[in-house]
């Protein structure tokens, strides 16, 4: 199988360290011999997808957030921002970091293929066709 198709699909997730693959898709992937979105086909996470909708974001705004350690760290089970929640859920990753003035600042974004196509609705199928959703949840 080729690993630069394997790393785009199923690699980078990130917590301020190297890169790490999505276990739970790399199993099924070896075992089927064919790239899908194992992760996300185990269940929909209508949680997410209702919380998305009820705040009305806009999901190309959620790439390059900006975040502090603290925001994204939070677990206010009520009260979760929403950058807080798709971080800690795996659809965002820090993709890189600053350091200003001693308060490091994170810029989340998709961690690989699967989890971007989750969230913009454009997920590869088993039949290889694509199925998309409107930016604004």
């Amino acid at each position: 199988m080729d690993r630069d198709k394997i790393r785009h699909w199923y690699n980078g997730y990130n917590w301020r360290g190297e890169a790490v693959y999505n276990p739970f898709d790399l199993l099924p992937l070896f075992q089927k011999r064919e790239f899908r979105s194992f992760w996300f086909e185990t269940g929909t996470p209508t949680f997410l997808m209702d919380m998305l909708t009820e705040r009305k974001v806009y999901l190309p705004a959620l790439l390059k957030t900006k975040a502090s350690s603290r925001l994204i760290s939070a677990f206010e089970v009520g009260d979760i921002s929403t950058e807080a929640l798709m971080f800690q859920s795996g659809y965002l990753t820090i993709a890189g970091e600053k350091n200003l003035s001693g308060n490091i600042v994170f810029t989340l974004g998709y961690p690989n293929r699967e989890a971007r196509g989750a969230l913009t609705g454009k997920r590869d199928t088993p039949t290889n066709t694509t199925r998309s959703i409107s930016p604004f949840i």
